[in-house]
């Protein structure tokens, strides 16, 4: 009878696959821990006290170190609670974008540009 072959190769391939597949996950457990978020907390106290104390969304989130969507929806679930009890907290404002530009007469001189050339075309 013929040996097989077969028995020496998964003995020589085993224990290679078994080796890469702990560095696989050795390095899927890096990229996993490298791109979890670290969750910022501040208490219920803290975070009335800057409401309190602001006037826009994104006073609240320097005061308290959340991101300006989390204090927003926070804002939103506390008035909601706040609410039902009959207290009402301060109207938060979203912060303006300045300009540093002023659109408008941009706008207006290019409109004149384009009316000139329309009219003599």
């Amino acid at each position: 009878m013929k040996e097989s072959t077969t028995g020496c190769i998964n003995q020589e391939i085993e224990p290679r696959v078994e080796s890469w597949l702990r560095i696989w996950r050795l390095i899927m457990a890096e990229v996993t821990t490298a791109e979890k978020q670290t969750r910022v907390r501040c208490s219920d106290e803290q975070f009335l006290e800057a409401v309190f104390s602001s006037k826009t969304y994104a006073e609240i989130a320097s005061k308290t170190g959340q991101k300006i969507a989390s204090t927003m929806a926070r804002y939103a679930r506390t008035k909601a609670a706040l609410s039902k009890k009959g207290i009402d907290l301060p109207s938060m404002e979203r912060a303006k974008p300045t300009k540093t530009v002023d659109n408008v007469e941009a706008m207006a001189e290019t409109v004149r540009r384009l009316k000139a050339a329309h009219s003599n075309g």
